[in-house]
């Protein structure tokens, strides 16, 4: 993704604790989250951050990616688009503390998400 920059956590510690290392670096207004075999559709990074500008009332939104393992699709959980690929307000992120380390891989995005909702950001 051009501008984007990489940053590699060593030793390997598991992908919370490395997000929970990352998320203070971020620079900017946006922080996309994507996994290492993923990639954003055509211009949907630029489309997400251009809605987010138009609707400041939006901390958090989901996008479709292209993965060698799944089609192209933002999937439902429970009834609600599962933001497993993400962008996000930075000042939203850090206003609810970005990651919870005391939880394992599995949950730490749905806990983010909803810590978003408790504080009345969409």
């Amino acid at each position: 993704i051009p501008g984007a920059n990489l940053v590699r956590v060593w030793p390997p510690q598991g992908s919370t604790l490395a997000l929970a290392q990352l998320w203070p670096r971020t620079v900017g207004d946006y922080v996309a989250l994507l996994a290492d075999d993923v990639r954003p559709i055509p211009s949907a990074l630029d489309t997400a951050v251009e809605f987010m500008q138009k609707h400041p009332e939006i901390a958090q939104g989901c996008f479709s990616v292209h993965a060698r393992s799944q089609n192209c699709h933002v999937p439902l959980e429970r009834g609600y688009p599962y933001g497993q690929y993400w962008i996000a307000r930075r000042d939203a992120g850090k206003m609810v503390g970005w990651y919870d380390t005391t939880f394992p891989h599995s949950g730490v995005d749905y806990d983010f998400s909803c810590k978003q909702q408790q504080n009345n950001r969409k």
